[in-house]
């Protein structure tokens, strides 16, 4: 198994959009992620954005963008994850979420999940991150906010 990661391309992006699970992709629409606008999109608001490849095909993406001196960080996966990913992506996922935080030298970070993205929510809860209580209606789902310290 050849797990690796980059730097997200636009054609990456495309891939996960059209291979993403059904409640991550209702999560990227809540966002205002749609198919014709996710690659650019994405690439265009997040400081960086990345994608862990397996044997040349991307998972998933992750990144952040940085509002008002708070990071916001995307997890989005594809039905391409195996059970034996979860365990890699999380400790990519812990140590950029880490090391992130640490560079930036802010104490907090955040990520939106969509209320029904219970998958979405266990993972989140394995890496750290609690429900605040507060979310968003959006013309295309509840978003919940999740914070990790």
């Amino acid at each position: 198994m050849d797990i690796d990661l980059d730097y997200a391309t636009e054609e990456d992006l495309d891939f996960i959009y059209q291979n993403m699970r059904v409640m991550d992709k209702k999560e990227a629409n809540a966002c205002g992620l749609f198919e014709d606008n996710f690659a650019k999109d994405l690439m265009e608001t997040a400081t960086e954005s990345f994608v862990i490849h397996r044997n040349g095909i991307p998972l998933c993406t992750y990144g952040c963008a940085e509002f008002a001196r708070t990071i916001h960080f995307y997890f989005l996966g594809t039905d391409k994850l195996r059970v034996r990913d979860w365990i890699i992506t999380t400790k990519f996922g812990q140590k950029y979420i880490r090391s992130v935080l640490q560079m930036a030298k802010v104490k907090r970070g955040f990520v939106r999940v969509h209320t029904e993205n219970e998958v979405a929510k266990g993972w989140l809860h394995r890496m750290d991150f609690r429900d605040t209580g507060h979310g968003n209606h959006t013309p295309h789902g509840v978003l919940e906010f999740w914070e990790i310290h």
